[in-house]
């Protein structure tokens, strides 16, 4: 490679064009102009976006917006709008499986309930919401109390109660 070719990819560097760009449009490798780069030492300032962008892709992460869309949107990595949500201290909603169910006190959002009711898995009554067992075919209140907990599960809970559950478990020793 010729000095007037070296010139021409530290220049492309300067103006913005990273590494990679600027190897795919010649013919070495990424790490051959890294070295050429480091060698001549350039130092691109940093680049700085305003608080308000910042504020603003804050809020639209706040409202559930992906971190991989944000980043397209304001021209930065990943990375950096996690590490704004931190600086920021920003909550996220939670997802659709954290809203779920929680494995040691199960709260069954309506969507599960709906569906549940529907198919009689599910009943409401005085105690609350029940579940009914797959195995005795009786319904007790849909809580760890009278239910496993089955991480696997959406629901969160076995579809044995407990006294089916080990009795099956006894049976099998």
């Amino acid at each position: 490679m010729t000095e007037k070719d070296k010139l021409d990819v530290l220049r492309r560097y300067s103006n913005g064009e990273s590494v990679a760009q600027i190897a795919r449009t010649i013919s070495y490798s990424a790490r051959m102009v890294a070295i050429w780069v480091n060698k001549a030492g350039i130092i691109r300032p940093r680049k700085t976006i305003p608080i308000n962008k910042k504020l603003t892709a804050m809020e639209l992460y706040e409202k559930g917006y992906k971190a991989k869309d944000l980043a397209a949107i304001f021209n930065v990595a990943e990375s950096t709008i996690f590490e704004w949500g931190r600086k920021y201290k920003v909550s996220r909603p939670k997802t659709q499986y954290e809203n779920k169910v929680h494995p040691f006190c199960p709260v069954i959002i309506d969507e599960f309930r709906r569906a549940g009711l529907r198919s009689r898995k599910y009943k409401l009554s005085d105690l609350g919401l029940e579940l009914r067992c797959t195995r005795c075919k009786e319904y007790w209140p849909a809580d760890t109390e009278f239910f496993p907990v089955e991480s696997t599960l959406k629901s969160g809970l076995n579809s044995h109660c407990n006294a089916c559950h080990s009795d099956y478990h006894n049976m099998r020793k």
